[in-house]
């Protein structure tokens, strides 16, 4: 839920503006809705499962799992963006992680800690060029 202008208090006012000015500093990298499978191996084990991601940027993503997966937790990551794309791996770790409402399953924020520096810039130009396409009209 988004939070509601009291134009009666200026101070209020200057508290949400400041809250939402810092989530915005706190975001580095534009990011894409985009749903694709993506293999998730706990790097210090050999378990993995499949998820989908929600978005993605070129410092990480959001993918959706019905395992709780805690924060700080070391992965290796497998994906694709397209069919024609190569895979891209990526040692990454959980950020965060919250439940979703109504649901069993969890979002889990990821971060990439290690992709080769090709890689990590075919998805910041797979995002900017998919950004830029989306707003044309249709």
């Amino acid at each position: 839920m988004y939070p509601v202008r009291n134009q009666d208090n200026p101070v209020r006012n200057q508290d949400i503006s400041n809250r939402v000015n810092s989530l915005e500093e706190k975001r580095q990298f534009s990011r894409l809705n985009l749903h694709i499978p993506v293999r998730c191996q706990y790097k210090s084990f050999s378990k993995f499962n499949f998820t989908l991601t929600r978005d993605i940027s070129e410092g990480g993503l959001k993918l959706v799992s019905e395992e709780f997966i805690p924060p700080k937790t070391d992965l290796v990551l497998e994906f694709n963006l397209s069919l024609e794309a190569r895979m891209i791996k990526a040692v990454a770790k959980t950020v965060w992680i919250q439940q979703m409402r109504g649901s069993d399953w969890y979002r889990i924020g990821i971060q990439f800690l290690n992709i080769n520096p090709e890689r990590k810039k075919e998805i910041a130009y797979y995002v900017e060029t998919e950004l830029k396409f989306s707003y044309l009209p249709r």
